[in-house]
């Protein structure tokens, strides 16, 4: 999980050989927090556990920063290596975490700070072998890659030139070879990291400007059918118009001749009298019945003309109302019609406009690239787990 396979067999066959050959005395703490405190899900109770601890040894020091770094918890870690720095200041082992620690939290002068200081205590350390020394100048090497690459925009340049003049200082032409194979290594991924995402980034612009171009095309279609629509629609309302207009003038045009017949009509019809005859019965001496007719004049009215175009008038009056009415409600109808339709045409138009200008879509993967590319656990793992086996070796 924390070491590279390149590195993994060798760093873990010189690890076992200094724990055997530098074994110290029985540390219970150690061993439980590598055992029994080891899970990710442990840490409050290790630190509780550890609070309890009265006097530490430098081994359960160092041991509680490897707890806590595989349980994520690096500002703990970073103050336990602090102790341990304390306690033993020739001490470069914790050093190496200290700086990986650091980078994690992108402290980047502090990790350049503790780097210098590793280096030099490894130079100075003479139990070290030539390759232990020229391994350390091969993690100096990734870390100053990392420095000048990913994370190249946040690290104080002049501070950065300053440590790597210190960290180079008086090193062999071999331990100098190792420095620039870690740096390669860091910029070589680098690269290869920032060359996917470039490739990722091209395909889903390319995909983008497709999508925005095929939107485009349908909105500029949207838009044409819309103005064909209002085309219509403003000449269906002028022709309803016209049609009602026409229509309303031919029924006022036909009241008007009815209402100048008026004129010549008396409101009712009227002849002074008519000649009417009447019977009527009446009784002799011997009891028979007689009709007796006669005639009288009455007056009589008779149905007038003014009655029939009043009629006429008022069966006008209504459909000339119905028309109107009716003419109206198609008229509001279109007129609210044309309205939708110009905010459609409008929207489309803006929708249209911002068709072509880049989505700002997020590609997740060339997000994940792009963090990937600037943590320092993609150029360097530290290998946790070989020194939790060393410890518990040298522990027992």
């Amino acid at each position: 999980m924390f070491t590279s396979p390149k590195y993994s067999f060798i760093i873990l066959a010189v690890a076992c050989l200094l724990a055997c050959s530098h074994a110290t005395a029985t540390d219970q703490v150690s061993q439980r927090l590598l055992t029994e405190y080891w899970a990710t899900t442990k840490g409050k109770v290790t630190t509780q556990y550890y609070a309890t601890i009265q006097d530490k040894s430098p081994e359960s020091v160092y041991a509680f920063a490897l707890v806590k770094t595989r349980q994520h918890d690096v500002k703990m870690a970073l103050r336990a290596i602090d102790v341990l720095q304390k306690m033993e200041p020739e001490n470069a082992k914790p050093l190496r975490l200290k700086v990986w620690l650091q980078l994690r939290q992108d402290q980047f002068d502090p990790a350049m700070a503790s780097l210098i200081q590793f280096v030099s205590l490894t130079q100075k350390d003479n139990s070290l072998s030539e390759f232990e020394k020229t391994e350390a100048m091969e993690f100096a090497g990734r870390i100053f890659g990392f420095l000048d690459g990913p994370v190249a925009n946040k690290v104080n340049m002049g501070n950065r030139d300053a440590a790597i003049n210190k960290v180079l200082a008086g090193i062999t032409e071999r331990e100098h070879k190792s420095f620039e194979i870690g740096y390669k290594s860091v910029a070589d991924k680098f690269t290869s990291l920032m060359s996917e995402k470039l490739s990722v980034d091209s395909a889903a612009a390319e995909q983008d400007a497709r999508i925005q171009q095929e939107r485009y095309h349908a909105l500029a279609e949207r838009e044409k059918q819309l103005d064909q629509a209002e085309q219509r629609t403003a000449r269906e309302r002028e022709n309803t118009r016209a049609a009602i207009n026409k229509g309303l003038t031919d029924i006022a045009r036909r009241d008007l001749t009815f209402a100048n017949q008026q004129v010549h009509y008396r409101p009712y019809g009227y002849r002074p009298y008519r000649n009417v005859v009447v019977t009527s019965g009446s009784s002799s001496k011997s009891g028979k019945t007689h009709l007796v007719g006669f005639t009288v004049r009455r007056p009589t009215y008779l149905r007038s003309p003014y009655h029939d175009l009043h009629a006429r008038r008022n069966v006008l009056a209504g459909h000339y109302s119905q028309l109107r009415d009716l003419g109206a409600g198609q008229m509001n109808s279109l007129s609210k019609e044309l309205k939708e339709i110009s905010k459609a045409k409008n929207r489309t138009m803006n929708q249209k406009l911002r068709a072509l200008k880049p989505s700002g879509k997020i590609v997740t993967k060339s997000v994940a690239l792009k963090s990937k590319s600037r943590s320092i656990m993609t150029y360097e793992q530290f290998p946790l787990e070989i020194e939790r086996q060393v410890m518990l070796a040298s522990t027992k």
